[in-house]
């Protein structure tokens, strides 16, 4: 059977290079967002390039979408051979500023989400012959924390915390979880932020293309961290 991912947040940024990355390679995909005519557009394109593709659309934040979201690729491709949770939202603001609801939104998309996320896809990822892999999209603000980014910071410290539990419960049970922890990358996502110049940001097609290696690593190895960064990245020399 061929290999099957569940991306999230695939409608444009980050998760749109994901899915044309790992479609390249051979993946059949399903692509989330909360947008259809973007995600129907992403999937027009992939398919253009012989990419078997189902697309789902959901708001993360409600209770039983997660899970859902798991149902409809399994249903779909017959199981599951990788999670790639890539939605995430940052609100720039200082901390005093920060009202309640965008604390809480954040926290929800970027770890509650995630968390519900990968708890409903471990029995699929357990199932299949090959070992499954749940690839998470941190951050370098999960090491370093700037200005303006608390709570998407914290979220993203708290995945690391997150893939090492998954590896702890279920390494021994044919799942490999890995914390992708990328500096800078030009997205929309970054843009409301100064978080870095150009020359120090890293694309999403270099990221994307890293994620994909990660997939096809041995599947003996359990690789907890991923770190991407540019070389003239100031936080390299911390």
């Amino acid at each position: 059977m061929k290999r099957s991912a569940l991306i999230t947040g695939a409608s444009r940024g980050l998760g749109a290079a994901l899915a044309r990355e790992l479609g390249a390679r051979g993946w059949s995909l399903t692509i989330h967002g909360r947008d259809r005519q973007r995600l129907e557009a992403r999937r027009e394109a992939l398919e253009a390039s012989g990419v078997e593709v189902a697309v789902t659309v959901g708001d993360l934040e409600q209770p039983g979408v997660a899970a859902r979201l798991i149902d409809e690729h399994v249903e779909h491709f017959g199981g599951l051979d990788a999670l790639v949770a890539n939605a995430a939202l940052a609100t720039p603001a200082w901390m005093e500023k920060l009202q309640p609801d965008e604390v809480n939104t954040q926290l929800s998309v970027n770890l509650t989400s995630t968390f519900a996320l990968v708890s409903a896809a471990l029995p699929a990822l357990q199932a299949g012959e090959r070992i499954g892999r749940a690839v998470l999209i941190g951050s370098i603000t999960g090491h370093y924390p700037i200005k303006m980014l608390s709570v998407y910071s914290a979220s993203k410290a708290a995945l690391r915390s997150l893939g090492d539990s998954v590896n702890l419960e279920y390494g021994a049970r044919g799942v490999r979880a890995t914390v992708v922890t990328p500096g800078y990358i030009d997205t929309d996502l970054s843009s409301g932020a100064p978080v870095a110049a150009n020359t120090e940001m890293l694309s999403a097609d270099d990221v994307a293309s890293a994620v994909g290696l990660l997939l096809e690593f041995p599947e003996d190895l359990i690789i907890r961290e991923l770190p991407l960064a540019r070389a003239s990245a100031p936080f390299i020399e911390r």
